[in-house]
């Protein structure tokens, strides 16, 4: 049986695709004005940037094989697409300002509370210390479901960037 997060997470990155595939084939038909199943520089309003983007193979036309990949790309990196990511982060910072007695932004052996194998884990440099970096990329890998999320979440807005590169102003209508 499918726990409730596994399954809200699931159904999420579904709808996430979903809404992600409506985007890239309303897009495409937008641009694709003589309707020859390929988009030129010629056919395209948006930036030089935005059509380098969505001609993932480089040849010189946008298809719409083109552009649901240039949707379906690893996050851009921008300052709205780290939100939960950042929160993860800063929650760890914060439990570990509360066990760190000399004040180093790190937890030692000794400030930490878990068993030592779990130190040893999460210590991923092995300095014999623990940095709240360290603790969400941990949190992460034994979290699949919430990395995956992050990753839906980073991809949106991605693909809400490349909205902004090509002018279109009305993507809230999409959420």
């Amino acid at each position: 049986m499918m726990s409730p997060n596994v399954f809200s997470s699931s159904f999420y990155c579904f709808y996430i695709n979903s809404v992600m595939d409506k985007m890239a084939t309303d897009a495409f038909e937008k641009y694709d004005t003589n309707k020859d199943e390929e988009i030129t520089e010629n056919e395209f309003s948006g930036t030089k940037q935005a059509f380098s983007f969505m001609d993932t193979d480089s040849d010189g036309k946008i298809s719409l094989g083109d552009m649901r990949d240039a949707f379906g790309l690893a996050p851009l990196s921008t300052p709205r697409s780290n939100i939960l990511r950042d929160m993860l982060r800063n929650s760890f910072h914060n439990k570990i300002q509360e066990r760190d007695k000399d004040s180093d932004n790190s937890l030692d052996s000794e400030e930490y509370v878990g068993e030592k194998k779990n130190f040893d884990r999460i210590d991923q440099d092995h300095s014999g210390k623990i940095t709240a970096d360290e603790m969400l990329e941990d949190y992460l890998t034994q979290n699949p479901d919430i990395a995956r999320l992050i990753s839906q979440m980073d991809t949106m807005n991605m693909l809400l960037d490349a909205l902004s590169y090509m002018g279109r102003s009305d993507s809230d209508s999409y959420f």
